[in-house]
């Protein structure tokens, strides 16, 4: 007798779909505009001190300060937000006692994932 031909399975059709994976966008660290003191500005002996600057980011702001350089170290102010949104703000006083000269102002800011942004130095001269 002749041989039942048998079926043969047929594998399972599988079909692919190649796609790009697109990675998430990067967060990018916070924006900082200096807005006080002015570049070149000049300052008086005993007189106050103003450092304002407006922060912005796509995360929540963790951490602004104001870094004063002068010859043989630096000074750091910690800045509080103030009423105007994204403006931040520290006051001091010049001293009285302070060696005529140019001095150096950045201001950083910090977000709450750790990136941090240095404004470009700004120089003051104080007389």
């Amino acid at each position: 007798m002749p041989a039942t031909p048998r079926a043969t399975p047929r594998p399972p059709v599988v079909t692919l779909e190649a796609t790009s994976a697109t990675a998430p966008p990067l967060e990018e660290p916070p924006v900082v505009t200096v807005q006080l003191p002015g570049e070149n500005q000049t300052l008086v002996r005993g007189a106050e001190l103003v450092f304002q600057a407006e922060v912005q980011g796509a995360r929540a702001i963790s951490d602004v300060r104001a870094v004063w350089t002068y010859r043989g170290g630096s000074l750091e102010y910690p800045m509080a937000l103030t009423t105007t949104r994204g403006v931040y703000q520290a006051r001091t006083t010049v001293t009285t006692t302070a060696q005529p000269g140019w001095r150096g102002v950045e201001i950083q800011a910090a977000d709450d994932k750790g990136r941090r942004t240095i404004a470009a130095r700004r120089y003051v001269y104080v007389q």
